[in-house]
């Protein structure tokens, strides 16, 4: 057998993995430095924390971005999901973007929340201190 078949299916990982990683990257370059700011704008947010697979750094081509946003004080819930899509929408992004808007006593009182628990675990902070 030729050594470049051999090589190949290690070839083919490390171009998958590679491009993987291209795509993970953009995400969060997008998501740091042109959603978290226009939502903490918008939202008038103290923090916003990145999660799910763009966080983890497991991206794929059919991969969203998911933001926890902790602002939007004042509003109510159908206002804070009208308003994080009209930003979103206004936002030239790599592919979509999920949002989640709560206050810091709501993020607080919903911890216990197996899917907020899960969030909590592995987001990471992009905008704010």
């Amino acid at each position: 057998m030729n050594t470049v078949e051999l090589n190949a299916p290690t070839l083919i990982r490390k171009r998958i993995e590679a491009n993987r990683i291209a795509q993970s990257t953009g995400r969060f370059d997008f998501a740091k430095n042109v959603a978290a700011p226009a939502l903490a704008k918008a939202f008038n947010a103290k923090r916003v924390w990145l999660f799910g697979s763009t966080a983890r750094n497991d991206a794929t081509s059919d991969s969203d971005i998911d933001l926890l946003v902790e602002g939007g004080a004042g509003l109510t819930a159908k206002a804070r999901l009208s308003l994080a899509y009209d930003v979103v929408c206004s936002l030239d992004g790599p592919c979509g973007c999920d949002v989640i808007i709560l206050t810091e006593n709501e993020i607080a009182e919903k911890a216990p929340i197996s899917f907020i628990r899960s969030v909590l675990s592995e987001r990471k902070l992009i905008y704010g201190e």
